[in-house]
């Protein structure tokens, strides 16, 4: 039964999800090597993106989603505090900071 305030907390709670799931699943099945490949691909992607004279902002969500995805992955490979994880905490917020600037 849809009473309408029951789907709507479903689109909240997928859109507080942030990537979908086929890409979360994608992201669960890397090593370290290719997700490290693929966070700086995304970042690249990102860059090029935001710097368009009318900004890409469904892309650029979506990557910023992916870069989220890919540096927690990657700090669950490395099991802590590690170089590698807060290199890519750092592009997880940097993303965020840049999408939330250029695509309000």
């Amino acid at each position: 039964m849809d009473d309408g305030v029951s789907s709507a907390k479903e689109k909240e709670r997928k859109k507080d999800e942030g990537a979908p799931s086929s890409i979360r699943d994608e992201v669960e099945r890397m090593d370290l090597p290719a997700a490290r490949a693929a966070l700086s691909d995304a970042v690249q992607k990102l860059d090029q993106a935001v710097q368009l004279a009318s900004p890409d902002c469904p892309t650029a969500r979506s990557l910023r989603d992916r870069i989220c995805e890919l540096s927690g992955r990657i700090c669950r490979l490395t099991s802590g505090p590690d170089p590698l994880c807060k290199d890519s905490s750092a592009r997880c917020e940097s993303a965020k900071t840049r999408v939330a600037s250029e695509c309000p």
